[in-house]
């Protein structure tokens, strides 16, 4: 039997979708203590906090080659994190965006997402916001535990532009899980200032031990914490309105190694890691649902080389 915590997704032939057997709280809050990483009201989410403060705490502006397979959403239609929602995302095919379960709340219909992808200045000219033909949430997210916090959006159209699509981390590279690993989170949001950015930010951290992130956050062995690095005192960390974004290596070949789900009410707590969706667990499921596999015998070295990453992940409709 279902667990009634659990989701699971109804698809209507127009390519909406529900969820059913959801149980929230009255106040549209989940896990009192811990935000999920988006900037709903409480008003319009379900599944998230009141709280109306998405950002990234202390972040360094991106570069346009720092993650070209960086994606906003605006759902709803706002673009006011104080409105509505924004979450963020990763392009993993040209048609395929990932992002994280959380960023949906019930009876969300694909035509009031937005995907824009491959941009770091919100204000530039020639951006044109993709439509979402699907959206497609884990059938085991749980809103009480946060297990399975994740989701696909499939687009109507391809994206273009200088976008270079991430491979996410596959069930044998679980060496980029290891206490220690040098990692990246990218995103959009209001900074530690108070103040909205248009400009796509980034932190780097490293990976967590399981037993501090098991401990702290009671986590499952489908999550992974990310925190900032040791001998650091200034916290660096994703946050409300990160939701859904990549967490990825930062040498070597490139991996997402994580989708950005939840941490720290206040999100400047330097002992508590921030909690991120474990993709070397998700490698079948994303095939089963993208209905593609992905080829990672062809690479992209943070060097800046993209040559090739063009079929970097193989293609289908």
């Amino acid at each position: 039997m279902q667990n009634p915590g659990e989701a699971s997704v109804v698809t209507a032939a127009d390519g909406s979708f529900q969820f059913s057997n959801v149980m929230v709280p009255a106040s549209g809050m989940v896990k009192l203590g811990v935000k999920n990483r988006l900037g709903y009201n409480g008003a319009s989410a379900v599944l998230g906090t009141a709280s109306l403060r998405p950002l990234i705490i202390n972040g360094t502006p991106a570069s346009a080659t720092t993650a070209p397979f960086q994606a906003r959403l605006d759902i709803a239609g706002t673009t006011n994190p104080a409105d509505g929602s924004i979450c963020g995302g990763s392009v993993i095919a040209p048609r395929w965006i990932l992002t994280a379960a959380h960023c949906f709340s019930t009876g969300t219909l694909p035509s009031q997402v937005k995907v824009r992808a491959g941009v770091t200045d919100l204000t530039g000219t020639g951006d044109v916001p993709v439509d979402v033909e699907q959206i497609i949430v884990h059938e085991n997210y749980n809103s009480t535990t946060t297990d399975n916090d994740i989701a696909l959006l499939k687009l109507k159209t391809s994206v273009t532009g200088s976008i270079v699509p991430i491979i996410p981390a596959m069930p044998e590279e679980t060496a980029l899980n290891a206490a220690g690993t040098k990692v990246r989170v990218s995103g959009f949001g209001v900074t530690e200032t108070g103040n909205p950015s248009d400009k796509l930010l980034f932190v780097d951290q490293q990976i967590s031990s399981d037993q501090k992130c098991q401990t702290i956050w009671n986590s499952t062995g489908n999550m992974v914490c990310a925190e900032t690095p040791s001998g650091q005192t200034v916290v660096r960390e994703s946050c409300q309105g990160d939701s859904g974004g990549p967490l990825f290596t930062t040498s070597g070949p490139l991996r997402q190694v994580g989708v950005v789900s939840f941490g720290s009410t206040t999100c400047k707590e330097i002992d508590k890691p921030g909690v991120y969706v474990r993709l070397t667990s998700y490698d079948t499921w994303l095939a089963g649902k993208t209905g593609r596999g992905v080829d990672a015998s062809i690479t992209v070295n943070m060097n800046g080389d993209k040559s090739g990453v063009a079929i970097g992940v193989r293609q289908s409709n």
